[in-house]
């Protein structure tokens, strides 16, 4: 069982740049306490609930009689995304319209006028009704409603209307852009609509139950102009000059993977803000060249598949 330190670090507006995740702990690895039960979101900095609904958060620490373990739980089985930990939320239950949301307010507010690209995953529970209804607010200041039913904000990035999430196995991306009025500095997951608007499939069950992870919030604005690229060499020689590599563009999600020459998986990435810092399993390699194979989207829709070669110089 694993247990992180947290150590709080304030980003100024100046250190922002286009791919900056604005959402801290935007993929819920941090971790104050393993949940003991389910409806402990408090066990992850930063997250805190829309209502008085109790959001809960899932850890591969928490033991099996806490129904809060990844990836058996007391909502279904599935492995996170990334890394060890998601939260889940209730987004509706026929007759009762019950609605969890989940909260966080960002590293940074939004600028007037720009464009910010925003996703999340999830993926429906076991035993949970498909369903089209999910959603993302920003606000300025905090939303929270002393009720259970439906918040009454008008969602600023929606799943698509007749898109019905019904895969239990997988992870489903939502995503969209927003453009900022200025100051908005929370944002806000969860099903706004009530339940007519919700198109659930109530057929063989009454509630819909989601984990959601790696939420993401990026000014994209100065992004969109730019072209797809992948670098051909870097030096990562301790010198703070090309030292990461990191794939270039507009991307929305991808799949980039590193083999040396032997074939073997040296390093594989998802998050387009992570790089490739010349390590495999904590220890440099050597200068050599490296095979990568390039597999995803862009911001536009585009899918871009792509391999080369990569030269690593110490």
């Amino acid at each position: 069982m694993r247990v992180l330190l947290i150590i709080k670090v304030v980003l100024t507006g100046a250190t922002l740049n286009a791919q900056t995740n604005l959402v801290p702990n935007w993929s819920f690895e941090d971790t104050i306490a393993c949940p003991t039960s389910v409806g402990q979101l408090n066990n992850t900095p930063y997250w805190f609930s829309g209502n008085i609904g109790t959001p809960d958060y899932f850890n591969e620490c928490a033991t099996v009689p806490s129904q809060a373990g990844v990836p058996q739980n007391g909502f279904g089985y599935q492995y996170a995304r990334t890394g060890q930990t998601y939260v889940g939320v209730l987004t509706y239950q026929a007759g009762f319209s019950p609605r969890e949301y989940v909260e966080v307010k960002l590293i940074d507010s939004l600028e007037q006028g720009k464009r910010y690209c925003v996703s999340f995953y999830v993926s429906l529970g076991a035993s949970s009704a498909p369903i089209d209804a999910f959603h993302a607010v920003f606000s300025p200041d905090t939303i929270f409603g002393s009720f259970l039913t439906n918040l009454p904000n008008q969602p600023d990035v929606s799943n698509p209307s007749g898109n019905s999430i019904s895969d239990t196995g997988s992870w489903v991306l939502i995503s969209g852009t927003y453009i900022a009025s200025g100051g908005e500095a929370y944002i806000t997951i969860g099903n706004f609509y009530s339940d007519d608007s919700s198109n659930a499939d109530t057929s063989n069950f009454n509630q819909s139950y989601f984990y959601i992870d790696d939420v993401s919030v990026i000014l994209c604005e100065d992004t969109s102009t730019q072209e797809f690229f992948i670098p051909t060499a870097f030096s990562p020689n301790g010198d703070n000059n090309n030292d990461v590599l990191h794939v270039r563009g507009p991307i929305r999600e991808m799949d980039f993977y590193i083999y040396d020459r032997w074939g073997e998986l040296v390093y594989h990435s998802t998050n387009p803000l992570e790089g490739w810092d010349g390590t495999y399993k904590g220890q440099k390699l050597n200068s050599a060249v490296f095979v990568y194979y390039f597999k995803g989207t862009l911001l536009d829709g585009t899918e871009v598949t792509e391999k080369g070669n990569i030269t690593v110089f110490r």
